[in-house]
């Protein structure tokens, strides 16, 4: 039986061990399990003590920092951080870690409202702009839908359209240019 993620569960496992002193440094889908309606992590492998020094070994691409990848990896829980937002982006979304922050065209208005200024901040490329504590995701991501008159489903609704409309346009460009060429040939 498949269990839906939620993000409070899952910042409050891997808060947990934050609180412990411990990094994980491998969350993705495939390392959390349910057992009992509650979310363990799995695949302790990288589990690493802050105060120890850090190996260059580690995560599963896609779900990596990409500071991991340019400087010495930090002893901070940003990397787990963000690991478990690119988890959840890929949840709803049902794109690979790869594609963030390209959300598909299909998702509802809702969702994104919900979904995309929370995840600029847990996914951030720069580790000093990221949510630094579970806690902090969970106070980002709301569990309820907003309201429909809300600011932001206003704006995401307007930036989304805008997107179509200007595809459109270059692609009816496009189309025109490929027809004025077609009619200077033929004439």
């Amino acid at each position: 039986q498949k269990k839906q993620l939620n993000i409070s569960d899952l910042s409050y496992a891997v808060g947990k061990l934050h609180d412990m002193g411990l990094i994980h440094r491998d969350i993705k889908p495939a390392n959390l399990i349910y057992v009992n309606g509650k979310i363990k992590l799995g695949d302790p492998d990288l589990l690493n003590d802050y105060s120890h020094t850090m190996s260059t070994a580690g995560g599963t691409l896609g779900y990596t920092p990409p500071e991991f990848f340019f400087q010495k990896p930090t002893k901070s829980p940003t990397g787990d951080i963000y690991a478990m937002g690119k988890v959840f982006y890929c949840c709803v979304t049902g794109e690979v870690p790869e594609a963030y922050p390209h959300y598909p065209a299909d998702l509802d208005t809702h969702t994104l409202c919900r979904i995309v200024l929370p995840l600029s901040r847990i996914c951030s490329q720069n580790p000093a702009q990221r949510v630094a504590s579970c806690e902090e995701c969970r106070r980002l991501i709301p569990l309820k839908a907003p309201d429909s008159s809300s600011f932001w489903q206003h704006f995401l609704t307007k930036m989304s359209l805008s997107k179509r409309l200007r595809n459109c346009f270059f692609a009816v460009a496009a189309l025109l240019l490929i027809f004025t060429a077609c009619a200077g040939y033929s004439g």
